[in-house]
């Protein structure tokens, strides 16, 4: 898996969770695109340091924490 791909795949499950848990007010979507922003820079400065296959591990790990809220 390419670091673009990663980064896709993380950006869509963060995105979708979001949306789901977050269909509110502009006010709170204001608050939530700023933490969004936070999460996706901080995601994107450690995964330039992962090669393609810890890139994947923290991708499925990522994946069952955020599945595990629904």
């Amino acid at each position: 898996m390419k670091k673009s791909e990663f980064k896709n795949l993380i950006k869509e499950e963060i995105q979708n969770k979001l949306k789901e848990k977050y269909k509110s007010s502009s006010e709170e979507n204001t608050l939530v695109d700023e933490h969004y922003n936070k999460i996706i820079s901080l995601l994107n400065s450690i995964s330039k340091n992962l090669n393609n296959d810890d890139s994947f591990k923290l991708h499925e790990k990522l994946k069952k924490f955020f599945n595990s809220l629904i």
